[in-house]
């Protein structure tokens, strides 16, 4: 466009959506093998070898690599040397920490904001979980667990707040992924934990709210962590060999 003139109106009213780039299709894919752990906590994640495997250039895996650094999910150890971020006591002390503030902040102003037939919905939920936890079944604890917060998060109407939170999501669910495969993992204190935060909103208590939210989160932290063995050397395995094809338009 010439100095002077106006724009086009089509550049005004249209913009050219970017198709994602071959480095993103590789960033995902890796990011959700970390997450699931398919890549172990101090796993080596080797340029050349992921290049291989997933079909493509190393270009499109160093800029993958350089984005899962800014996530934390990924580390340097060394020269030249990457690993997925171990899983240990103090990385899931620091994540639920961060997760306490957050959730701290969001819940009182949430508090008003949910509907009442939700709130309904979360006490039948929170019912039915406590029948599994007597059977020994954790698995409806992890679905309620993960729904609520999430659902406090949304009804609190800060989108830099839910952002932020966002971009703890992955490593809450690579450390609760970790946790379940854990023999000796109990729930039962974090679900009569929930039933105090939910008997609070639904009183519209929030105040109460959000001091039993940061406890539990805190505990919860503290539980996890003195559980957890650190993991700080790399898995027995040694590199990542991630499978699969990456696809997307190259950059």
């Amino acid at each position: 466009m010439l100095a002077g003139q106006a724009p086009h109106p089509l550049f005004v009213h249209q913009r050219v959506e970017r198709p994602p780039s071959l480095a993103d299709a590789v960033y995902e894919q890796l990011k959700a093998s970390i997450v699931a752990l398919d890549v172990a906590p101090g796993e080596r994640l080797v340029t050349d070898r992921l290049a291989a495997s997933l079909g493509v250039s190393r270009t499109p895996v160093r800029e993958a690599l350089l984005h899962l650094t800014q996530d934390r999910l990924v580390e340097e150890a060394g020269p030249g040397v990457v690993r997925a971020t171990p899983i240990t006591s103090s990385y899931v002390a620091e994540i639920f920490e961060t997760r306490a503030g957050l959730e701290g902040m969001a819940t009182p102003v949430a508090t008003p904001q949910i509907p009442s037939e939700l709130l309904a919905e979360l006490e039948r939920w929170l019912a039915s979980v406590a029948s599994d936890l007597q059977r020994g079944d954790p698995t409806s604890y992890f679905r309620f667990e993960l729904e609520f917060h999430e659902q406090l998060i949304a009804r609190a109407g800060n989108s830099y707040l839910a952002a932020i939170w966002q971009t703890l999501r992955s490593h809450v669910e690579r450390i609760r992924t970790h946790w379940r495969r854990l023999s000796h993992v109990r729930v039962e204190v974090s679900h009569e934990e929930h039933a105090l935060i939910v008997a609070a909103l639904v009183r519209r208590d929030a105040e109460a709210a959000k001091q039993l939210m940061e406890a539990h989160l805190l505990n919860t932290g503290r539980r996890m962590a003195a559980h957890l063995a650190d993991t700080t050397a790399p898995v027995a395995r040694g590199e990542s060999q991630v499978r699969g094809r990456a696809t997307g338009s190259r950059p």
